[in-house]
């Protein structure tokens, strides 16, 4: 029998302003580490444009902390983090903080490799970093390899500082998220603000949801092969999201 996470959900069609919405964030629990039966690892990528705040998201979720700082991630970062999940999984995540620079798309193809999960974030004031986040999710799709064979990992799409595109999060556009949700095949999408906190635990619980029910199926399935089968993966062919979508969630 399936235990529940423990954490209660959060209806994000609910208007409230940035104050609000932090405090909501901040009355939630988050998982803590403890000793459990079962223990997963995870390799997830963060990826997108310089600038659009992959570093800053990390960094706010695993310490809690954000900086004005906006120096450019120029090599590749690795931020573990592990935490409780029910009362028998520990789930560690490895966030993978991919470069931006469109100089390192070369290396790029290489960090991929056995990566579970990815998501794609952009800056929902610059157009033009929505507009590449259909290229990052195509290479992912293209590049990614899981033990040996080619394989396309549940993506979520993230749009980011929302703080600077509406006075209040109820009021932001969702249009061209969910557009690019359903075109792309993103699992689900979610608007954040790493300076206000909101929706930052969201985003990873989600995540952390999606990982463990692609790993009961890719184990029980028995779709982690051997290097010389060449088949793609492609998951969203055969799972599909179950949650109710809404104006912030667009499962």
């Amino acid at each position: 029998m399936e235990t529940e996470p423990d954490y209660e959900e959060v209806d994000l069609t609910t208007p409230r302003n940035k104050k609000e919405a932090q405090e909501v964030v901040q009355e939630t629990p988050k998982l803590t580490p403890q000793t459990a039966s079962i223990f997963k690892t995870f390799k997830v990528l963060v990826v997108g444009e310089p600038g659009v705040g992959k570093s800053s998201f990390i960094k706010r979720y695993v310490k809690n902390t954000f900086s004005l700082d906006r120096r450019t991630t120029v090599s590749l970062d690795f931020i573990p983090h592990i935490f409780h999940w029910d009362a028998d999984t520990e789930v560690s995540i490895h966030f993978w903080d991919i470069p931006g620079q469109h100089r390192m798309e070369e290396q790029q193809a290489l960090f991929y490799r056995d990566a579970r999960a990815c998501l794609v974030m952009y800056d929902c004031v610059k157009q033009f970093t929505l507009t590449a986040a259909r290229k990052w999710k195509e290479n992912v799709d293209k590049h990614c390899m899981l033990n040996g064979r080619a394989y396309k990992p549940p993506c979520i799409l993230i749009a980011n500082k929302i703080d600077l595109a509406c006075d209040n999060s109820a009021d932001f556009d969702s249009y061209g998220l969910n557009l690019v949700v359903r075109e792309e095949r993103f699992r689900c999408g979610f608007p954040i603000s790493n300076l206000s906190n909101y929706n930052i635990a969201q985003v990873v619980r989600k995540l952390v949801e999606i990982l463990l029910d692609e790993d009961k199926i890719l184990t029980g399935a028995g779709l982690l092969a051997t290097e010389e089968d060449e088949t793609v993966i492609d998951l969203s062919l055969v799972t599909e999201c179950t949650e109710k979508p809404n104006k912030k969630c667009t499962c």
